[in-house]
């Protein structure tokens, strides 16, 4: 076991020495708001990301106060890596509102490319608060390379399982959008003996035309869990990275903050 953990090891540290790195997101400490609705439709639709839509008004106190949340550098990194910032005001845009059902203020709604309605968080939020709500719908660690994926509620992966893998997420979601998606079995294939799933037909088709590429690292397994332990652990999607182009997944935040803090030293042969 400990021969092949150091072969496989070794061959990540090759691949991942090949593979450029990706701008850190550190950098952009400020959101970059859109406030023409539309154009930022039109930009989420281009970007694949969701809109991150504040609903807000001058006259709103907790408005004011929620322009300090948004201020904080992690709520903003955060926010920068996963989504299309749009401010709304209310007092503009009354139809709009009523279209998307705001009942107060401030609420932010993030919305979907395709115009769907994923979460909404009403009035005032710390940043800390703010932070753990669109968590649960892009968990962003900006000391990593490359924004993790988004997070979701466990959904254990088994390297040896002989029927679904991942299930339900879709791993072309997962690495090109950074959202976890349920696949369908409508758009499902086999690959090294196990059943994926994909959330469309565009989707399976570009799987199949590049399994490498979406494949996780190390099977799926944990591999802070394997270097520390000497033996495989099944990761978790909703606590995957995407890191030097590839899908990484550990078996909780604390597996996947120490690789963050110290990537080279999971890597090294």
């Amino acid at each position: 076991m400990a021969d092949v953990l150091k072969r496989a090891v070794g061959i990540l540290a090759l691949t991942a020495g090949l593979m450029c790195l990706v701008p850190n997101h550190a950098e952009a400490t400020q959101l970059k708001w859109r406030k023409d609705f539309q154009r930022a439709v039109q930009e989420a639709s281009r970007a694949n990301k969701p809109m991150l839509v504040e609903f807000t008004a001058e006259w709103c106190g907790y408005c004011r106060k929620m322009k300090k949340t948004f201020s904080d550098e992690q709520v903003a990194l955060h926010v920068e890596s996963c989504f299309v910032p749009v401010t709304v005001d209310a007092d503009e845009e009354p139809q709009l509102m009523e279209s998307i059902g705001i009942k107060g203020l401030p609420t932010t709604v993030i919305i979907s490319p395709d115009f769907k309605v994923i979460k909404r968080i009403t009035g005032y939020k710390t940043p800390q608060q703010f932070n753990r709500e669109i968590g649960t719908v892009c968990q962003a660690d900006h000391n990593s390379q490359q924004p993790p994926i988004a997070s979701r509620q466990a959904m254990p992966v088994s390297a040896t399982a002989a029927e679904t893998a991942f299930s339900p997420f879709c791993l072309v979601t997962l690495l090109e959008e950074q959202v976890l998606m349920d696949g369908s079995a409508q758009y499902s294939t086999v690959h090294q003996g196990r059943t994926l799933y994909f959330a469309s037909a565009a989707h399976k088709t570009r799987f199949e035309r590049e399994p490498a590429k979406y494949w996780p690292i190390l099977d799926g397994n944990c591999i802070v869990h394997a270097v520390e332990q000497g033996e495989m652990a099944p990761g978790q999607p909703e606590w995957g990275a995407v890191y030097r182009g590839r899908l990484w997944f550990f078996s909780d935040a604390d597996h996947r903050r120490r690789f963050a803090d110290a990537p080279n030293t999971y890597l090294r042969p």
